[in-house]
Formats: C-alpha cells, sequence, structure tokens
C-alpha cells in the first residue's frame, strides 16, 4: 500500500522529540500517520489540480475520521507537522454547535438568525512543502495499512448499498486502458520524470496497467489509488477515471470489446451559470442577448479572447490559440469563481474583461458572491451539472448498463451515444426551460481512435 507525502519529510520527523521519545515498534507507525494526514490533503486536491501544485487549495478535514485513523492523539500528528512547517491550518471555521448557539443568543436579543454556512477547519501544505514536492510513499506498519483498507472498505461498501453509486461504481469496474493507444504513449514521454507532472503520469500509467489485471471487485477496492467519493456540497462524484490524464482517459475501452465516446457539454460552467442568470431576467438588455448568443454557440471563451485582443492583450489572446485549457482556468478562477473585490481597479485581469464584455450578468454574479460567498456561484453550477449528468442518468440506469460520469460529461459505448443524448438533452431541457437547441450544446469525442 502506498500514500502520497512529502520528499525527505520522513527525515525531518526521525529528529523530532516527539518521535525520539517512541517505542522503536511505534516509530514506523508515527511516520505512516503523519503520511495518512498528508495524502489527505494531497488526494482531495489531485482530484482537482495534480498537474499544478501551485493551485493546492486548503482542505477541510473532519476531526472525526482523523482520530479514526490516527489515534487519539492525532494532534500530536498535525502539531509536529505544523512544526516543521509542512502544513498550516485555517481556525477560522464555524460549526453546527458554534452556529445554533450564536443564534439562541441573537434570538434571546430580538435578532434574526445568521444565514451562515457550516465549515470545517481547513489543512493546506506550505511552500516549504510544496518545493520539496510530492511522493509516493509505502506504508511501514502492517497495523496502518489494516486501518486504512478498513476504513476504504467501510466506505466503499456504504456507497455500494445506494443503487445510484453502486451503478457508477460497476461502471468504473467495466472500463480497461489500452496502453499501446498512440496518444496515451507521447503523453508519457512528454514531461521528464523528475518533474511533479513527469511523475504523475508515469506513475498514472503504471497504476493504469495494473488496474487491467483486475477481475474481482475486491482487487479495486483493496487498492489504495482506487477511490469514490461524492461531494456532500455539490454531489459532483469523483473516481479513479476523472483525475488521471486526459490523454490516458480518451484511451479507455469497455472490456466487452466496445468503443467508447465522451458525450461534453461545450462550455458547460459558463453555460449553466448564464443561463441561470438568464432565467431570472422578465427583460434581457443588449448585453444579455450577446451572453445568450455566445453561449449558445459556444463562442463564450473566444469572445472574451478577441476583447482582450481588442484591448490589445495579445498575451491574453495568444492563450486562446494556443493553451485553451489555461483560457479555461482563468476565465473560471480568476473572472467568474474569483473572490468579491468591491475594488474594480484591484480585481483580475479576467474579470475585467467579463465584466466589459458582459456587464449585467457579472454585476449579478457579484452581487451574489458579495450576499452568499463567492464560492457559492460555482457550487450553484455544480449541483445544477450534477442533476443533469448524475440525479438525471443514474435514477433510471438498469442494473448492468454502462455509464461513466466525469463531471460535465458522460463516457458511454459508442453504439450508445445517440440514446444518452437523447436523455442528457432533456435534462439540460428540464433545467432550462427555453431552451430550444439542447442537443447541439453537446459534443461528442471518441475514445482510443486506433481500436
Amino acid at each position: 500500500m502506498y500514500l502520497r507525502s512529502i520528499n525527505n519529510v520522513h527525515n525531518e520527523l526521525k529528529e523530532t522529540e516527539l518521535y525520539k521519545g517512541k517505542r522503536p515498534s511505534i516509530k514506523p507507525l508515527f511516520i505512516d500517520r503523519c503520511n495518512y494526514l498528508l495524502n489527505s490533503i494531497i488526494h482531495i486536491n489531485k482530484m482537482k489540480y495534480w498537474e499544478d501544485l501551485s493551485k493546492f487549495e486548503p482542505i477541510p478535514l473532519n476531526s472525526t475520521q482523523l482520530q479514526l485513523i490516527l489515534g487519539r492523539d492525532y494532534l500530536s500528528i498535525v502539531n509536529t507537522l505544523q512544526e516543521l512547517d509542512i502544513i498550516k491550518i485555517n481556525h477560522s471555521y464555524l460549526t453546527t454547535a458554534t452556529l445554533k448557539a450564536t443564534n439562541i443568543n441573537r434570538k434571546l436579543k430580538g435578532l434574526k438568525n445568521i444565514k451562515a454556512e457550516v465549515t470545517n477547519k481547513t489543512y493546506s501544505l506550505t511552500p516549504k512543502a510544496l518545493e520539496k514536492g510530492i511522493i509516493k510513499v509505502g506504508v511501514l506498519s502492517p497495523r496502518m495499512e489494516g486501518k486504512i483498507n478498513e476504513y476504504r472498505k467501510k466506505k466503499f461498501k456504504e456507497y455500494l448499498n445506494e443503487p445510484m453509486h453502486e451503478k457508477i461504481i460497476n461502471s468504473t469496474f467495466q472500463v480497461e486502458f489500452n496502453y499501446t493507444n498512440k496518444e496515451a504513449n507521447e503523453a508519457l514521454n512528454k514531461y521528464d520524470i523528475n518533474t511533479d507532472k513527469g511523475q504523475y503520469f508515469t506513475e498514472t500509467y503504471s497504476e493504469l496497467q495494473e488496474i487491467n489485471t483486475y477481475s474481482n471487485t475486491s482487487q479495486y477496492i483493496e487498492d489504495s489509488n482506487f477511490y469514490y467519493t461524492q461531494s456532500k456540497k455539490v454531489n459532483r462524484v469523483y473516481h479513479y477515471y476523472t483525475t488521471i490524464p486526459k490523454a490516458y482517459r480518451q484511451a479507455l475501452r469497455h472490456k466487452d470489446g466496445s468503443q467508447l465516446a465522451e458525450i461534453d457539454l461545450s462550455n458547460s460552467q459558463p453555460l449553466i451559470m448564464g443561463l441561470n442568470y438568464l432565467n431570472s431576467k422578465t427583460t434581457l438588455t443588449r448585453s444579455d442577448k450577446e451572453l445568450r448568443k455566445d453561449l449558445l454557440n459556444a463562442n463564450f471563451y473566444k469572445r472574451i479572447a478577441e476583447h482582450a485582443k481588442e484591448k490589445g492583450d495579445l498575451e491574453f489572446y495568444n492563450l486562446y490559440e494556443n493553451s485553451y485549457g489555461e483560457l479555461k482556468r482563468l476565465i473560471l478562477g480568476e473572472g467568474l469563481y474569483f473572490n468579491y473585490i468591491p475594488d474594480f481597479n484591484k480585481i483580475k485581469k479576467a474579470e475585467r474583461y467579463l465584466l466589459q464584455c458582459y456587464p449585467d450578468f457579472i454585476h449579478y454574479l457579484r452581487n451574489k458572491k458579495r450576499l452568499n460567498g463567492y464560492k457559492s456561484v460555482s457550487q450553484q453550477a455544480q449541483q445544477i451539472e450534477a442533476k443533469i449528468f448524475i440525479t438525471g442518468i443514474f435514477k433510471d440506469l438498469k442494473e448492468n448498463d454502462f455509464a461513466l460520469p466525469v463531471h460535465d460529461a458522460l463516457v458511454v459505448r459508442k453504439d450508445e451515444v445517440k440514446s444518452y443524448l437523447k436523455t442528457l438533452a432533456e435534462n439540460l431541457t428540464t433545467q432550462f426551460s427555453t431552451l430550444t437547441n439542447a442537443k447541439e450544446l453537446f459534443k461528442i469525442k471518441t475514445y482510443d481512435n486506433q481500436y
């Protein structure tokens, strides 16, 4: 069994008084427990940002779960890693009990309840830790390995007991990786093995080859790399195949010999957020009509890039030509999703361009962020996305059917695309009743074309 940790952290841990004071038989367990905490932070970030460590975010970790795996003295693990400047903790969080007590006091004073979101304490890697780099380490103690396996099996069984999740998990068991695929091998050899990205591609390639050999459920469940979870806040499903490199995912095929295809909702996050906004309007302004046209013609990102070019910002425009993924990241992360900043002169470049192109829409989003917190915007979009791709698909799926959700896309057998596309279009139209061209908003990509 392996965990992800920080390079050379085990040597730093061995120099601590806490480590030196432990019995020889317990020392490996102490190292494992520290690595488990680091793995928890890294694993959740890996779902989004493994290819770019600079984007790693603070992660809420449940103290009950930490205590379950790390033991009653888990705080000593936390404190040790803090003292070594490997992790940092944000203690500004709000528990259910605190919120309830606050509102009781406010009620006694004749005040209204606070509308606030309950949050957990968040943990993040320090700049020092990220500079050291992330590595894969073995679990040293059989006791720790048993505890982790027991917890993983328990969580998997809980999901397998829910019909909707059982269907998705069973679909993850039905795919295999074509490791002879040309594009997959080009991606493998593209990056230096000594870099984080090179390590990520190499390790994932080996993992996929190993997973190809599995023939029963227990093998998947016992593989520490293979996972399945659902976000409680937005209902997005995360599984092993949502975080592998795109070039590897497009080399997947069905174990029964069927070729796979991906049905992807074009510009999904801006589309959902924009349509949600337009649905709230009784009369559309000129910029609203431009927004609607660009969303329905899948020209949203292109419009922002061309606007930047008109403003003389060729560097931003060139992202559209040469690094489309980075352009989308900037427009989403620093434009649509970025924290609300009242001062116009301090906002990010991407948000400024958005404001100039679609002023009414962006002012609407800025007001929502101001009232409900900046995360509310992305969370609402992802909740709607989950209705379209998760609930709307798997509630009626038969036990042996195959479909694999990847956020704003659905992977299906190529010969079943037409049927699933019809259902997805209906789900989208149910959400946004004014749509008349829902099918045209999805694009189809065939996997493993060297089949």
